[in-house]
């Protein structure tokens, strides 16, 4: 099947999405902001225990409770688990910079406009961004564009 076959039947059916803006409000919705707050809070009081439980490893070496290897291996065991916690930490902190329903309307449209300004690798990237799967049936045996309809898209 040629690309440029699949690009003009892409191109058709992007026009032919009706932006709808309560679709893009529950796209939108708090809910993944509100679960990745809950995340981000849970995250930084287990950041807080992580430290209490330090400072409880170095009090127990300095009363000699601990030998040095001991509290070595332990404090090793702490600062990996610190920087765990801020990677999750650090990937979930874009979450909150949500686009407004407008902004994603605008975007979309901008899409539509530029297509043709696209060279084909930034067309087939954004593809491969907004489309999860394409259904193609093939109604003719000659090469033309009308010989292939798309019978369903699923977006991400």
């Amino acid at each position: 099947m040629s690309e440029r076959f699949i690009e003009q039947h892409s191109l058709k059916e992007l026009e032919k999405i009706k932006i709808e803006t309560d679709i893009l409000t529950d796209v939108s919705s708090t809910k993944d902001a509100d679960r990745a707050n809950h995340k981000i809070s849970s995250l930084r009081a287990e950041l807080e225990l992580l430290e209490k439980r330090r400072k409880k490893w170095q009090y127990a070496w300095v009363n000699e409770m601990l030998t040095d290897e001991d509290f070595t291996k332990r404090m090793n065991e702490e600062n990996l688990k610190e920087e765990e916690i801020k990677k999750q930490l650090s990937s979930l902190q874009p979450i909150n910079e949500k686009m407004s329903p407008n902004e994603m309307i605008e975007v979309l449209n901008d899409v539509r406009e530029n297509w043709e300004h696209m060279d084909s690798i930034e067309k087939k990237m954004l593809l491969q961004m907004l489309v999860k799967r394409i259904d193609l049936d093939k109604i003719g045996d000659r090469p033309v564009v009308e010989s292939l309809v798309i019978t369903d898209i699923e977006f991400y």
